[in-house]
This record gives structure tokens, C-alpha cells and sequence, in this order.
């Protein structure tokens, strides 16, 4: 690189940039940091209109004059100085306040005898910070800020007043080291649904206070800045409204099964108690077969009645320790305890006949496609739950209108297709446009690879293919940053599962869990194309 390209990187660089030397002062026998160049940027946000009285770039000292403020360019200057003294290779950091702005310094050695420092501005995080500390200052409830793994940042004084908690009780520790037993799970439940983007209305549990009784708390939580804010009221002398309320929650509106929230809260109690006492237990998900064709022939109104015609065949069809939900639009999912995967086949069978015989008076004939998968000892609520989707993929994959059990699944065959890009896929950025290219032909030598056996090849294209999926959705999310996409949470939530679903069936196609064909075709289908296709597909007036 040449040297007038390395000076045109520094003077466009956009944060601002200044390079230091220091000098012994023979006086104080400390260095005293020249400021020997700083870019454009550094310019624009640190001197104003002095700017133009510093004819050039090095040579006499010009902090005080760059920095404005005396007193902030000694403490600059001090941190240099202590940086530069201890010999340390990392940078270090110093936050710093200048012209009604914050700003955080990151010194570090560029060799022997310079001292590099790069700003970055900091206000927002500030304001974060004060905005964290008037929202624990304004309420009487309990009030708190926790990380995604549920240990608390800050607590407002209602802990103690309430709960006799002092705020360096609580604050590094997690919150379920004060729930009962009971709760722990439901709640684990909860947040890692509210760090995934899933609007939660409210949940409660039992919260020991200092005098070790357990109290009733409602909370209501969001993420924000990577955080949960949350709030919480004491209710343990209103259990049975909360009850009441609760009820209501756990109710799908149109169909009247329980809902998502229920669900994963039923699901967590059955697999602790599964782990207590081992006892089968099986996981049904079913997808209506072409709903959304349904939807845009006839309307709303009558795709409305086809799901709950569905949901009341599911009713009619389950026992009553069983337990329908209405999982998300189309797909539904059912908890059927004491019941192994063959069993839960035989249940699945006798709904998907009953649907296929029941057509809809506007709609006609609906089927659905069933997938199925026991609960194994060990075994997390992820996994589990995966493998039943995986069931449901390739009953899909495979016709549609039947049902196919986790245990079945790795002799199922899909003739996985190799695509051609269109234009009609075009988003109108060309940043993502050329990623949404790339990947489909990424995706199709991977496919070349595997059809001419050429496994060592296969292996390093498929390592290759994770590594830029898991960049595009990085870069994706970035430029949807910049256009400030109101959706950009749950843009990334679909993000996050296609990774986790991407890692779990590469490991059932690496254990020969999974037919290759089957593998390949979820990577090509769900991943890439249907993801450009439908789920990117929202964003697109973004560019247009």
C-alpha cells in the first residue's frame, strides 16, 4: 500500500483520529505528548473554528486548543502518560465530556514512538445511562434493568422498602436465586422469550424477600439495548384476579386453544418433570398445507374460519391431558403426555383424516401435514422441539397431507433443486442483492458438491456457506439499522433460528440422522430461497 494511499485513509477515516508523541520535560521528568497529526474528523468535531488558526499538522502542541477545554486536555494528556508509561500493547480507554458531548478515547502504540487515540462519541450511552436512572427514580413499583441472562444491572429503593433488599443485595446477582423452585422454569421461559423479540403481556412468579417469604409479583418487561426493563407489582393479595387475568392470556383469541405463551410454559413444567421421573411424552406440530394460497383467494375472513374448523376438530379429536395450541398463524402444536411417538402417529393420523374429510363450505378440502417426535432423556426443549419440525419439514418436502415421525425421518428422500437467480428477488439494495446472489450460488456448488461425491469439498463448501450466511445476516441487519426498519427485532429473531435450525441439522446430517437429500433441500428451500423470498421480501419497500 502505498504511502499517500495510508495518509488518504487517515484523513477520510470518519471517527476522529489523532497520533502523539511524547518528549521527556527535562523540568518535571515527564513526557509531555506532542500532537503531532490528526484527520479531518478530529478537526470537524474537536476545534471548530480554531481549526483554522493551526496552519499545520504537526509540530507545536495543540491540545488545549484541539480539546477546547484545558482542564480536559491535562486529564488527556495524564492518560496518555500513564497508557504509554505501563508499556501495555492493548489500548485503554478514557471517557470524557466536551462541548456538551461525551466521548470515549482509546489510546494505543502505533510503535516505539508514537502514541496512536481514536474518539468515538458516547452520548447515547450516557443518555442510556441517565434515562436507566430516571426510570428507577419515578415509580413505586419495583423497578429494575437486568442483562439477557437475568442478573440484575439496577434496582430502584422499592426492593428495599418492599422486599428488604439494600440495591447491593440484588445488583451482579441473578434473579433466580430468589424465585421459588416452582417458578424458576416458567420464568427461564419468559425471558428467553422476551431476549428473542417475543412481546410478553406479563408474567408472575414467587420472590423470596429478605425475611424469606415469598411474595406474588407480576412483572411486565422489554428488551432494550440488549437489556430487560422491567417492572413488577405486588399481587399476592390479589391471587385470584391475577388467576383470572392469567386464564385470559393463556387463550388463543379466534381459535380458543391455548396460546404460544401457555404453550412454552406447559412445555417447561413437562420437561422438568420429566427429568424428575421418566415417563413418554410426544410433541406434535402441524402446519395447515397451503394456507397462505387459501388466504389470498378468499380473504381474511375465510382463512379465519378454516383455522378455527381446524381447532375445533383438534377438540374434538385429543383427550384432556392433552394440550392443543395455536402455535403461530397456520402452525398449531400439541403436548400429548403418556404417549409414545407411535402412539402420538396414531393421533396425528386420526386428526389429518378427520380435516381431509371436513371441507370448508367457501374453501373446499383442507389438509394439513403433521410432524412428530418423542422426548428423549436429556434432552433440551430446543432439540426437542427441532426435531418435531424437522419431522414437519419433510412431511411437507414430501407431498404434504401425512404425517412423519422424528424416528422415521432419516430414511425420508427429497430430490433437493438446484435454483437460478431471478430478478423478481431483486430488494432493491445493492448491497443485499449481491449478498442474496451470492449465497444462492454458494448454496448451489455446495449441492455440486454432494451430488459428485466429492466430500472433502463438500465440507469445506458447507463451512464456507455458514460462515457468509452468518455475515449477511449481520450485514442485513446493518443496513436495515440505517434505514431504520420498524421490524428490524424480529427480523434478526428469524436471524437467530435459522442459525440455530442451520447448526442442528448440519449435526443430524454429520450423526446420519437425516437423509443428505433432506438436509440439502431444508438448506436450499428454508434457508436461503424462502428466506430471500418471503421473509426479506417485508423489507423490500425500504428500497423502492
Amino acid at each position: 500500500m502505498s504511502e499517500s494511499l495510508h495518509f488518504d485513509s487517515f484523513m477520510t477515516c470518519p471517527l476522529p483520529f489523532s497520533i502523539h508523541r511524547p518528549e521527556s520535560d527535562t523540568e518535571s521528568g515527564r513526557n509531555v505528548f506532542k500532537t503531532v497529526s490528526y484527520n479531518d474528523a478530529f478537526k470537524a468535531v474537536f476545534m471548530g473554528s480554531n481549526g483554522e488558526d493551526i496552519p499545520f499538522r504537526n509540530g507545536a502542541e495543540v491540545t488545549d486548543t484541539l480539546i477546547c477545554d484545558p482542564v480536559t486536555a491535562e486529564v488527556l494528556r495524564a492518560q496518555m502518560e500513564r497508557h504509554w508509561v505501563s508499556g501495555a500493547k492493548q489500548s485503554a480507554e478514557y471517557d470524557f465530556e466536551c462541548s456538551g458531548k461525551y466521548y470515549r478515547a482509546s489510546f494505543y502504540r502505533i510503535d516505539d514512538t508514537y502514541l496512536g487515540a481514536v474518539y468515538e462519541d458516547i452520548s447515547r450511552e450516557k443518555k442510556l445511562e441517565r434515562d436507566i436512572d430516571s426510570f428507577l427514580s419515578v415509580n413505586l413499583d419495583l423497578l429494575c434493568v437486568l442483562s439477557s441472562e437475568a442478573r440484575f444491572i439496577k434496582v430502584n429503593n422499592e426492593f428495599e422498602r418492599m422486599l428488604g433488599y439494600k440495591k447491593t443485595d440484588l445488583e451482579s446477582q441473578s434473579i433466580f436465586s430468589f424465585l421459588h423452585p416452582g417458578d424458576v422454569g416458567p420464568t427461564h421461559s419468559m425471558i428467553n422469550q422476551l431476549n428473542t423479540g417475543v412481546n410478553i403481556p406479563y408474567f408472575s412468579n414467587r420472590f423470596r424477600g429478605k425475611d424469606g417469604v415469598y411474595r406474588k409479583l407480576q412483572w411486565r418487561a422489554e428488551r432494550h439495548h440488549e437489556m430487560l426493563f422491567a417492572a413488577a407489582r405486588d399481587i399476592t393479595e390479589g391471587t385470584a384476579l391475577s388467576d383470572k387475568l392469567q386464564d385470559s392470556a393463556s387463550r388463543d383469541s379466534l381459535t380458543g386453544l391455548f396460546s404460544r405463551l401457555a404453550f412454552d410454559v406447559h412445555a417447561a413444567d413437562v420437561i422438568r418433570k420429566f427429568k424428575r421421573r421418566f415417563f413418554p411424552v410426544s410433541l406434535m406440530l402441524i402446519d395447515l398445507d397451503n394456507f397462505k394460497k387459501t388466504n389470498d383467494k378468499w380473504g381474511n375472513p375465510v382463512g379465519d374460519q378454516v383455522l378455527k374448523q381446524f381447532a375445533e376438530i383438534l377438540k374434538e379429536s385429543l383427550r384432556q391431558t392433552d394440550f392443543p395450541a395455536r402455535y403461530d398463524g397456520e402452525k398449531f402444536v400439541v403436548l400429548l403426555l403418556d404417549t409414545p411417538e407411535n402412539g402420538a402417529i396414531f393421533a396425528a393420523e386420526k386428526i389429518r383424516r378427520k380435516l381431509e374429510m371436513s371441507p370448508n363450505k367457501i374453501a373446499g378440502k383442507t389438509t394439513a401435514s403433521f410432524g412428530v417426535a418423542a422426548l428423549e432423556r436429556d434432552e433440551a426443549f430446543e432439540e426437542w422441539f427441532m426435531r418435531a419440525d424437522t419431522a414437519l419439514y419433510l412431511a411437507k418436502g414430501t407431498g404434504r397431507n401425512q404425517t412423519v415421525g422424528s424416528a422415521e425421518s432419516r430414511g425420508r428422500v427429497i430430490k433437493p433443486t438446484a435454483y437460478e437467480w431471478k430478478d423478481e428477488w431483486l430488494s432493491g439494495n445493492a448491497r443485499i442483492d449481491e449478498q442474496h446472489i451470492a449465497l444462492l450460488e454458494a448454496g448451489n456448488r455446495l449441492l455440486s458438491c454432494y451430488e459428485n461425491s466429492q466430500r472433502i469439498e463438500e465440507q469445506k463448501a458447507m463451512n464456507e456457506l455458514m460462515i457468509d450466511l452468518d455475515q449477511h445476516f449481520r450485514s442485513e441487519e446493518f443496513v436495515l439499522k440505517q434505514h431504520n426498519y420498524e421490524k428490524l427485532k424480529d427480523h434478526s429473531a428469524i436471524h437467530d433460528s435459522l442459525r440455530k435450525q442451520m447448526r442442528f441439522w448440519r449435526d443430524l446430517r454429520n450423526q446420519q440422522r437425516v437423509h443428505p437429500t433432506a438436509f440439502y433441500s431444508f438448506l436450499m428451500e428454508k434457508v436461503i430461497l424462502n428466506h430471500i423470498i418471503e421473509d426479506d421480501s417485508k423489507f423490500y419497500g425500504l428500497f423502492k
